[in-house]
């Protein structure tokens, strides 16, 4: 059966909720769970195999994908810290190779544990090339990068090929192993591979998880706040107080990379502008096609906005020029990284898709960026490197100070059904602004000795960052 793009939805729901609605699909969720699992053990164990509801209960919260009203498929979630001997003890680690148990124990801290893979056997092939198990797999991996948990297990049916579909999110397997007569993989999954994997999907399922996993943020959102807030100011304020403090959590995601990143070496700094270069080269390209994607009558506001932000962008590209000559780097030796490319091809996909509003959201993490967490590097960089080499650096820590703050501002205006539109450009550009600085840090890695490399205990931006505040 084909997926449906356009019918899909996807819901977290967790046991004993206050709201009836939820509490409801839970039990549709274990009814589900329990027709797919019963049938799943008889067939491999036994005939006269019967299920309790255990397995089920003990699950954090689960994941529910709908094609219009029908489940289709769940999986479920669950966190747990490897020092615990209460969580170590659970009956999910049963079917786990007793050195798999004790890689976990030694190298991870939280884990994140998917499991209870089910999809209705009717959609478990699809003709559009996709399945719902990788779907369902996908958004797995996404509610794990949005958790404190540092690493992803899970043990995979081998022939139902789970073990690919987790491979293709950067799964690594720790060990092969039989349950229940089955083939099986015992897999992991770290944070930098699984964010390293939605780059690689294909642009349409990589669009569809993203767009699935925001839009359950958005309901759990107004479900959980609707009772704190004013009935006066409805729906669109509320989204728009929840994006004004998510803004600043997404300054937080993309600054989180740079931490892994040592500043005081001359290379590092080279390949810094080298790849901001790259990108800042396109913006005022960016901006003037979405200028030129508003509406003639219902957008002109925000039209003379971009417009004007077109031609605050001019010339900063020659500042990384400038920058670059003065601190004696020649930019042939630093190619186009493809993670910038990705960070602004990005752009125009979703201008074209979600429309010029986008580009609000994009822009606030690098904007909050600037004013809030590089200044300390500034100060240090101009130190070493001097004032001459430093001058993009030093002009938007002091031109963005005032645009993050104009861009919260100018959220009050928004329209309530572009909303959604600056909060997915917001969570993207994080994301993939990120991983730029995590592709920077491995070309240190490379170029540099492992010698060099595992001395880097507490690289100097993290202190001065601190010093900041």
């Amino acid at each position: 059966m084909a997926i449906s793009l356009e019918n899909l939805t996807y819901r977290v729901v967790s046991r004993n909720s206050a709201n009836d609605f939820e509490n409801n699909l839970y039990k549709r969720a274990y009814q589900f769970w329990k027709k797919i699992f019963t049938a799943t053990f008889k067939e491999v164990i036994s005939s006269n195999y019967v299920l309790y509801s255990d397995e089920f209960l003990l699950q954090d919260q689960i994941g529910v994908l709908f094609s219009g009203k029908e489940i289709v498929g769940i999986i479920s979630y669950s966190k747990i810290k490897t020092s615990s001997l209460v969580d170590m003890d659970r009956s999910y680690f049963k079917n786990y190779p007793n050195e798999s148990i004790e890689y976990i124990k030694r190298n991870f801290n939280e884990v994140f544990i998917i499991s209870n893979l089910a999809v209705s056997p009717k959609n478990r092939k699809s003709i559009s090339g996709t399945s719902y198990s990788s779907y369902l797999i996908g958004l797995g991996v996404k509610e794990f990068l949005h958790s404190d948990c540092d690493t992803l297990i899970t043990i995979t049916r081998n022939d139902r090929k789970t073990h690919n579909s987790v491979g293709i999110f950067g799964g690594k397997t720790l060990s092969f192993h039989n349950v229940h007569n089955i083939n099986s993989n015992v897999m992991s999954i770290n944070k930098e591979d699984g964010r390293n994997s939605f780059f690689k999907l294909e642009l349409e399922l990589q669009e569809s998880i993203f767009e699935l996993f925001e839009n359950n943020r958005k309901i759990n959102f107004l479900e959980k706040n609707l009772s704190k807030f004013s009935l006066l100011k409805g729906e669109d304020q509320m989204i728009r107080e929840q994006i004004a403090k998510e803004a600043h959590e997404t300054v937080d995601i993309a600054f989180q990379n740079y931490k892994h990143i040592n500043f005081e070496n001359k290379k590092t700094y080279e390949e810094w502008l080298a790849q901001t270069y790259y990108y800042v080269h396109h913006v005022t390209r960016i901006l003037a096609f979405a200028a030129a994607k508003c509406d003639l009558y219902q957008e002109e506001e925000l039209h003379f906005r971009l417009i004007d932000h077109l031609n605050e962008e001019k010339d900063h590209d020659k500042m990384l020029l400038s920058d670059m000559n003065n601190i004696g780097m020649d930019l042939k030796d630093h190619p186009e990284k493809l993670e910038t490319r990705n960070f602004y091809q990005s752009l125009f996909y979703m201008i074209e898709t979600y429309g010029p509003y986008s580009l609000l959201g994009y822009f606030m993490p690098q904007e909050g960026l600037a004013c809030l967490k590089l200044p300390a590097l500034y100060k240090e960089l101009s130190k070493q490197y001097g004032e001459e080499s430093c001058t993009f650096l030093k002009e938007h820590c002091e031109l963005d100070v005032e645009h993050f703050g104009d861009a919260l501002e100018y959220l009050k205006t928004v329209p309530g059904n572009k909303l959604n539109a600056v909060r997915a450009g917001m969570f993207r550009s994080a994301e993939l602004y990120s991983e730029i600085m995590s592709a920077i840090s491995k070309e240190v890695y490379i170029n540099e000795s492992d010698k060099y490399w595992n001395q880097i205990k507490t690289p100097f931006l993290e202190k001065s960052a601190i010093q900041s505040h």
